[in-house]
């Protein structure tokens, strides 16, 4: 983004959350760590969504940073269960 970091001629393509327009996006999951230098933005872009009456699951995860869950960690583990968990609970007929 370069010299565009920060301001609003970041493209919408580049930082999802800086849409203006959430109606039409497709179902969502987003999760991120509490510690994620993204966190903010992902929960903007997971708020606009659920504000236009779209499907979005939002999840923050306690105590771990951006790409946690691409290392061996029981929290991965974890999160990995509660992904599990999540798919089996929202099966389609």
């Amino acid at each position: 983004m370069g010299n565009r970091f920060g301001t609003d001629d970041v493209l919408p393509c580049e930082a999802p959350a800086h849409n203006r327009d959430f109606s039409d996006m497709p179902p969502a999951f987003i999760e991120m760590g509490k510690l994620d230098a993204f966190r903010n933005e992902a929960v903007a872009y997971a708020l606009g969504i659920m504000k236009a009456h779209m499907p979005c699951e939002l999840h923050v995860i306690g105590g771990v940073t951006h790409t946690f869950d691409t290392f061996p960690m029981s929290i991965a583990d974890r999160l990995l269960n509660i992904v599990r968990m999540l798919f089996r609970n929202h099966r389609r007929p």
